[in-house]
């Protein structure tokens, strides 16, 4: 099994997808684009190759992909998202 992508630098659409051994080219049949269009949402935060989806994108990400899980902030960096940092968020999640 591959390891888990690194905790502070990848979307939490790339955990998300992690933990239920979704492949993004299963992802990306679900929401409408290509493979290599999704793997490019998943790609590091700061990577010059990662872009963030269109609104339609990250719309049907929430509600036909991940069930309201992943939000259009979530593919934002926490500092520019609003959201708690990395670090509180993973604590946060290693206490469930």
């Amino acid at each position: 099994m591959q390891a888990p992508p690194d905790e502070l630098a990848l979307p939490p659409l790339a955990h998300w997808m992690f933990r239920r051994g979704m492949k993004p080219a299963q992802a990306a049949v679900i929401v409408g684009v290509s493979r290599m269009q999704f793997s490019r949402y998943l790609l590091p935060f700061g990577d010059p190759r990662r872009q963030v989806p269109s609104e339609a994108v990250m719309e049907r990400i929430q509600d036909d992909l991940t069930g309201g899980e992943i939000s259009a902030a979530d593919h934002y960096p926490p500092k520019l998202s609003g959201r708690p940092g990395a670090e509180a968020v993973l604590a946060a999640a290693r206490a469930e």
